[in-house]
């Protein structure tokens, strides 16, 4: 369905998770879950993720949580190992702070044409930890990533239903 249904961003990150390692692969599942306009509003915070950076951030991030944990996308300038230990700092993170035992990083390097530059995933079961939870905290004070979250559970091409 969501191959008729093009979404321009997303249809370009589900062609490159199609051949990602299964255990990465995964979070392309998820995607596949989310409503159309679940997938709208993901392309579109792509999209301005992309602007921000263009326009001179060293790096845009949002989160999304999805059926199964969670994904943090992280538009970075250029490839370096500091924007992405940011990115997965930024990550790390949000899996904490939901609890969830699941959450992929997707980084953009908007220097490249590719739409996925590096996709890792942080599959390790939650815990509450106070090492994790400062991470957390000063990865908050340092970092103004935010977390949304998008109407999943419906196929893509399926009708919408605005009695929420």
């Amino acid at each position: 369905m969501l191959q008729t249904h093009k979404i321009k961003f997303v249809s370009e990150l589900l062609d490159e998770l199609k051949s990602a390692p299964p255990l990465t692969a995964a979070v392309a599942m998820d995607l596949y879950d989310f409503s159309s306009a679940a997938l709208e509003s993901t392309a579109s915070m792509i999209k301005k993720a992309r602007k921000g950076v263009k326009k001179g951030k060293v790096l845009k991030a949002f989160s999304v949580p999805t059926a199964h944990g969670g994904l943090t996308y992280v538009a970075v300038r250029e490839r370096t190992s500091r924007a992405f230990q940011a990115a997965h700092a930024i990550a790390a993170k949000r899996k904490y702070d939901s609890r969830s035992d699941r959450w992929y990083v997707l980084i953009d390097a908007i220097d490249t044409k590719n739409p996925i530059d590096a996709l890792s995933p942080l599959i390790y079961s939650w815990r509450e930890d106070d090492g994790e939870a400062a991470n957390s905290a000063q990865v908050a004070s340092l970092f103004n990533s935010h977390q949304v979250s998008v109407r999943s559970g419906k196929r893509v091409g399926a009708k919408d239903d605005d009695d929420e």
